[in-house]
């Protein structure tokens, strides 16, 4: 009972623990091989990386970073994060690096750090955080390989000074306290068409990464009287369209794209957990109509549904399971049983796609140069194939697509797209079709 109750109210016990937020609760059930539910933040600095330089620093940041110094735990009730007292890899890069984390080898922790030339990449499994917490970590791990490599760097308050202790505010799941308020009723959604395609003959995931500049997109946005997100959701949408659907037979032409959503701003917070929801944009493609029409859907839909009220709504709906007296109760490997026939129903047939945009990177001066590029990586899946993410760094817009097929027409589609529409853009890809 004591340990039911402290798990319940977040209490930090032995050295410190607590439970899972509610939205990373999901993903230790339901993941793996074919389903690694991972992202990847990546930099590429001036000037190749020092690998024991950023071993140290990696080293540093953890041990001030509660958040991250974690692993995850199969209790008699739930999983839970225990403090970690291992020392943190910096692995090499390897053409699979986005892969599923096995938590439970290695130095156990829930991200990995990758180098490679002049680029540093951390993936994160999404049980520990979301993008937002991801990029935090990532500024902490530059921030300090530049000092300890000799650099000075002012950190305007964008990212936090070495001498500033850490103050941990992740105890407790910031969604129990948002579920306190009176919500109106849940959105409901549909089932939607799932993107298929021909396996690569080596496992792995494709990935095609395009670079264009933010100012000419946000231009273009405006025209169609619509956010640089709302745009790119609607020229995706036409993508998928004509990738996936014009001129074959196809009985469900609903394409419905996920898109998370950053609460921190609704419902302010420092937590460097997982603080966003989903919501999804969807559009019924049984009678084609033009790319205007599509993106000016795209742009309500999420209006609508990115509200406070609806998005508290969406907490007050995922929390219920969670809340309930007899669910506390039931031990965690029927939990896990439940868990994964809730995700088929409600996770993966409800959404084709992912689309995440992270938004602008903001970095002190003394940091931002020494940085080319950044980028950030949504990994596909067996359930979901194709995901889309985005990144603005100074005036650059970095997008990237993973996909778990060969084919890549939906790619071709949307760059053609954004060309036509008088978007410059730079693309590169790494070739997993051709691996042997």
């Amino acid at each position: 009972f004591i340990i039911i109750y402290n798990c319940k109210k977040g209490v930090i016990l032995s050295n410190y623990w607590y439970r899972l937020d509610n939205a990373a609760m999901i993903f230790p059930p339901v993941s793996g091989k074919k389903s690694p539910n991972t992202f990847c933040l990546s930099a590429t600095l001036d000037s190749k990386i020092n690998k024991m330089v950023l071993q140290t620093s990696v080293s540093q940041v953890v041990k001030s970073e509660d958040t991250f110094r974690v692993r995850l735990k199969k209790g008699v009730f739930w999983y839970y994060l225990e403090e970690n007292d291992k020392e943190p890899i910096v692995l090499d890069e390897t053409p699979n690096f986005m892969e599923y984390i096995d938590y439970r080898y290695d130095d156990n922790y829930l991200f990995k750090v990758f180098v490679k030339d002049n680029k540093i990449s951390i993936v994160f499994f999404h049980a520990l955080t979301d993008g937002t917490g991801g990029l935090y970590f990532l500024k902490q791990v530059i921030y300090r390989y530049l000092v300890n490599m000799g650099e000075e760097v002012d950190t305007e308050g964008l990212v936090k000074p070495i001498e500033v202790p850490t103050v941990n505010a992740d105890s407790t799941d910031k969604f129990m306290e948002v579920r306190k308020k009176k919500t109106e009723k849940k959105i409901a959604e549909e089932k939607a068409f799932k993107l298929s395609g021909t396996p690569f003959k080596v496992f792995g995931t494709g990935i095609i990464l395009g670079e264009c500049n933010t100012l000419q997109v946000k231009e273009i946005a405006k025209k169609y009287e619509a956010t640089v997100t709302g745009y790119l959701c609607g020229v995706y949408m036409y993508s998928l369209y004509k990738a996936y659907i014009e001129n074959r037979n196809v009985k469900n032409k609903k394409i419905c794209i996920s898109i998370p959503v950053n609460i921190r701003n609704r419902h302010p917070s420092t937590t460097k957990r997982n603080f966003s929801l989903v919501v999804r944009v969807s559009y019924d493609f049984s009678k084609p109509v033009a790319l205007e029409y599509i993106i000016k859907e795209c742009v309500n839909q999420l209006k609508t549904k990115i509200t406070t009220e609806q998005l508290d709504a969406q907490i007050k709906f995922n929390t219920g399971a969670e809340t309930n007296p007899l669910m506390r109760i039931v031990p965690r490997f029927i939990k896990t049983a439940v868990l994964k026939i809730a995700y088929s129903i409600r996770g993966t047939k409800q959404e084709s796609t992912n689309l995440s945009n992270i938004g602008v990177v903001e970095l002190p001066e003394d940091m931002a140069k020494h940085i080319e590029k950044m980028h950030f990586i949504l990994q596909a899946s067996k359930t979901t194939q194709k995901n889309f993410s985005v990144l603005g760094l100074n005036d650059k817009l970095y997008m990237s697509f993973s996909r778990r097929h060969v084919e890549c027409d939906a790619e071709k589609w949307f760059f053609r797209t954004l060309e036509e529409n008088g978007v410059d853009v730079i693309l590169s890809s790494n070739y997993q079709e051709a691996r042997k």
